[in-house]
């Protein structure tokens, strides 16, 4: 479930913290769940993450030879 996992993740980039070791993945991660918190789908398996990245995605007609542009 994202909230068991969101739980976890925020334990893990605490001690990080504590240690000065920066974890960038575990904390973009991190933000992913905690939108699909916001969105009410704290309940939902890992799956949900696809969810989570469906916005930021290419829209139709994207190849893979094509450059994304943010």
């Amino acid at each position: 479930m994202v909230d068991l996992q969101q739980k976890d993740l925020d334990l893990v980039l605490e001690y990080s913290r504590e240690l000065g070791v920066p974890l960038l993945a575990t904390s973009i991660v991190s933000q992913l769940y905690a939108r699909l918190q916001r969105e009410g789908k704290g309940r939902l398996g890992n799956h949900a993450l696809i969810q989570a990245l469906e916005p930021r995605a290419p829209g139709p007609g994207f190849t893979e030879n094509e450059e994304v542009t943010a």
